[in-house]
């Protein structure tokens, strides 16, 4: 398997398919199976456990994450949108 760096523009990358990882241990091993070139297969059923692990790049995915699939095969945390709150909390301690 071929490790890319997931791109540093997020603005002009072409996604082909996601996934949020749950935190649990099963959906770890869905995600994995999909990185390494199988399919995407949701877990049944959940565990109750909270795992993170690492994308081929090094890159940490946590319990909320989406995982994403670059058209040129890479794998990434998709970045989440801030909301409204987070954004006046930010602009706040800013001082703006």
């Amino acid at each position: 398997m071929i490790v890319l760096p997931p791109p540093a523009d997020m603005s002009n990358v072409d996604i082909v398919e996601s996934h949020v990882h749950s935190g649990s241990s099963t959906s770890e091993a869905a995600l994995k199976q999909w990185i390494e070139g199988g399919d995407y297969v949701k877990p049944t059923f959940e565990t109750r456990d909270n795992v993170q692990f690492q994308l081929p790049d090094g890159e940490t995915v946590s319990a909320g994450d989406t995982v994403a699939k670059a058209t040129d095969g890479t794998f990434f945390v998709k970045p989440q949108p801030k909301d409204f709150t987070q954004n006046l909390i930010d602009q706040v301690s800013r001082g703006l």
